[in-house]
């Protein structure tokens, strides 16, 4: 009987199966996150942290979250594609990648891939991080 997510790995296609830090790093990562079916249908180590666990924020990354709304909300995105609720969204969460993965923007392009689905460079997980923190800075001070 092949094991859950053997294919993904025989393809190469993930390398979030097994990140190579350890796996207190791993479960860091999932407890940050929000849990969704098809994660805990592929991934056999979600499977035995509840989703409660997981979808529990602290209130450093709501107080994060607060910030980058009302960055967005300065500055809103000229494309009108996004509205400033889902860009904040989507950069806390981005930020929770970038940080539980090692402050690597290559490997936060590579675990935000394996999260979203959506590919995204280096490069512009560095821009987006900038600004992120331009935007903490800015709450700080």
């Amino acid at each position: 009987m092949p094991m859950v997510g053997a294919e993904t790995r025989a393809s190469g296609a993930s390398a979030f199966d097994r990140p190579s830090n350890s796996r207190a790093m791993y479960r860091s990562l999932c407890a940050s996150l929000p849990v969704t079916v098809r994660r805990l249908s592929w991934d056999p180590a979600l499977q035995t942290i509840t989703q409660t666990s997981c979808s529990v924020a602290s209130s450093a990354i709501a107080a994060t979250q607060e910030r980058l709304l009302s960055h967005s909300l300065e500055h809103v995105d000229k494309s009108g594609a996004r509205s400033p609720e889902a860009v904040a969204r989507r950069r806390a969460f981005l930020w929770r990648v970038h940080v539980l993965t090692g402050r690597s923007a290559t490997k936060t392009a590579a675990h935000w891939h394996n999260l979203t689905g959506e590919r995204v460079t280096r490069q512009a997980v560095a821009k987006q991080i900038e600004i992120v923190g331009l935007a903490l800075a800015d709450a700080a001070a």
